[in-house]
């Protein structure tokens, strides 16, 4: 069952029922901001501006090309020189890089937004954080559904990834930024999928997106009832399977 979907544990205590509501009922999925998530190093990595002085040169040329095209070659080169020998705009110097680092991680963890899925659904802790300790529910997502073709997924390692605007793209910067965590979280097995545009906000997937619903093993009754009468509602007809504790094993069981 698994390798068919994606998986999104979500609890319903609180203003989050509201939230699963619309999710089962109108497909309706927020994008998170990454400076909320739980993880302080998620999309932090370590920024540098290691390299020469020509290379800083170069880097701002290229800044200055995106930004003021009106500018001629000659124009952006004595510029960027420029910028780089003034102690006041040397990027470098340890008041500006603090500057230009704090700008960097804004653009990456506070104006962009992130969906994050897993590959499980049946890992007990990843119930207990983001289900409320198994009184939740956990979203099936057809992984075969177009919209899920630009999912990507989380590289776990042990060393922060370093970014570099001196010799890598932004495409290259925001790739390790986003999809780099550490390996003390990788039994989550977690993808992601980003919103660069529009940032953080409530986003409409396809309405076959959702396939079905796991029950927590500790769900309340009440909000049982209340999740099948969604999915009964629900225009993506979703199946409903509750999770159960094994007798044997630190397991569950669905089904």
């Amino acid at each position: 069952m698994a390798e068919d979907y994606f998986y999104r544990y979500r609890s319903l205590a609180g203003e989050s029922q509201e939230w699963v509501r619309r999710s089962i009922l109108h497909s309706q999925h927020y994008f998170s901001a990454p400076f909320s998530f739980n993880d302080p190093f998620d999309c932090r990595p370590n920024f540098t501006l290691n390299g020469t002085k020509d290379q800083l040169v170069k880097y701002y040329e290229g800044v200055l090309a995106r930004c003021c095209p009106e500018m001629s070659r000659q124009e952006r080169r004595a510029d960027a020189r420029r910028r780089v020998s003034d102690p006041e705009s040397d990027p470098t110097s340890t008041a500006n890089f603090a500057k230009f680092r704090a700008m960097y991680h804004e653009q990456v963890t506070v104006k962009v937004g992130v969906l994050c899925i897993s590959e499980v659904p049946d890992d007990l802790l990843m119930w207990a954080h983001y289900a409320d300790s198994h009184r939740g529910i956990c979203l099936a997502l057809n992984r075969n559904d177009p919209f899920f073709a630009i999912a990507h997924p989380v590289n776990y390692q042990k060393l922060r990834p370093e970014v570099n605007p001196l010799f890598d793209t932004h495409e290259e910067m925001l790739d390790r930024s986003m999809f780099t965590k550490s390996d003390h979280w990788s039994y989550e097995k977690e993808w992601r999928i980003l919103q660069y545009k529009s940032g953080a906000a409530t986003y409409t997937l396809p309405t076959e997106a959702l396939a079905g619903i796991v029950l927590g093993a500790q769900i309340d009754p009440a909000h049982e009832q209340l999740i099948v009468e969604w999915a009964l509602a629900s225009p993506s007809k979703p199946w409903v399977r509750k999770a159960s504790l094994s007798n044997t094993q630190f397991s569950l069981s669905i089904a």
